[in-house]
Parts: C-alpha cells; sequence; structure tokens
C-alpha cells in the first residue's frame, strides 16, 4: 500500500454498531450519542513482533446508492473486518448475499474476519424471550465460526461497547493475526520467486 499503509475496511449495513465498536476502540469509551456514519478514516500505529506498521481504518456503512464509493474503498483495502448484529439476522444474511461478492470481485486473496457485535445481548433475557416470542432465530455463533471457515477468513470474534477492556484487546487480536499472516504471505511468496531466478 502506498506509504506503508495498511487499509482495513470495516463493512456491515446499517445498525451493526459498526461506528460505535471502532470509536470504543481508539476513544477507550462507549460513544453516546451514536452518529450514523457514511465515510471515516482514522490512523494508529501498532507493534507487532517488535515492527511498527501503520493502520488506517476505513468505516463505511451501506446507506442508499452507494456503490461507486463502495468499490472504490474496497479495491485499496487489504483487510476486511466483516460485522453483523447476531439478533438482527438480515445483517449477517447481506454479508455473504451483498459485500462478500463484491470483495472478491476487485480483491484478489483478501485477509477476512469475522466479527459478531452486541455481545452482551446474549445475557439479555428480555431480547431473548422478544425473539422468541416473535418466532425469531438469532445468529448463533456456531454460525459465525462456520461463516469464518467458509470464507478461509483469518478468525472469528465477538465484541460489545459495554465491556470495553475485551473489545480493545479483541481489536489487538485482530491486528496481530492480519500482520502475523501477511508476513507468512510474503515469506511464501519470496520463497516462490526465488525458487523461478
Amino acid at each position: 500500500m502506498t506509504n506503508n499503509k495498511n487499509i482495513i475496511q470495516f463493512v456491515a449495513c446499517d445498525c451493526v454498531g459498526k461506528t460505535s465498536t471502532l470509536m470504543t476502540y481508539y476513544e477507550g469509551q462507549d460513544p453516546y450519542p451514536r452518529i450514523p456514519t457514511v465515510y471515516d478514516c482514522t490512523e494508529q500505529e501498532f507493534v507487532c513482533k517488535k515492527k511498527k506498521y501503520f493502520v488506517e481504518f476505513w468505516d463505511y456503512v451501506d446507506y442508499g446508492d452507494r456503490e461507486k464509493l463502495r468499490i472504490y474503498q474496497f479495491k485499496k483495502s487489504e483487510m476486511f473486518v466483516l460485522l453483523y448484529h447476531p439478533f438482527k439476522p438480515h445483517t449477517f444474511k447481506k454479508l455473504r448475499t451483498v459485500f462478500l461478492d463484491v470483495i472478491r470481485s476487485v480483491c484478489e486473496d483478501p485477509y477476512l474476519v469475522v466479527v459478531a457485535t452486541f455481545s452482551h445481548q446474549w445475557e439479555d433475557e428480555e431480547i431473548l424471550n422478544k425473539m422468541e416470542k416473535e418466532n425469531k432465530k438469532p445468529i448463533m455463533r456456531e454460525q459465525g465460526i462456520e461463516f469464518n471457515k467458509e470464507i478461509k477468513g483469518l478468525g472469528f470474534f465477538e465484541v460489545s461497547t459495554k465491556k470495553v477492556n475485551e473489545l480493545q484487546q479483541v481489536f489487538q487480536q485482530i491486528l496481530t493475526v492480519f500482520f502475523e499472516e501477511k508476513q507468512k504471505r510474503k515469506k511464501k511468496n519470496s520463497s516462490f520467486f526465488s525458487k523461478l531466478f
């Protein structure tokens, strides 16, 4: 990437908590009030195995007809964090039926991770009972894990803006697996080309 920046794209439809998840990570608290985002970008330094990396988090949401902007952003991204709300099944379905197809149409062999937001709601009996009364089924953890395996992702994670320390630890894990995998691919490609010459 230009300027040695590693662009990480956060992908989700609306009402998933993507922006608040990002803000909780780099501000250290659950933001309120929440402001819907069309596009935002935040830079950060990250150290993995004593090596310093520059990271850009790109925050994009699927409001209206933004296909050109979406494709532009996706083309420049290396890693995609696919987020869904387990108690809003349509957000999981859209990752499969829309976003993943777009990503793969413009990016060759992208790095992918799957993240379920609002993990604290699994402890909320009121929400669980409401889902049951409405004959709706949440997206279970096992489904998220299976989806990650299906798309050959780097991992499945759960986050909640109500659990700030855990959320920040998850972000550290996501960045670590990304850069470790990136180095593995780099070494593999170097080894391949060295055998050709």
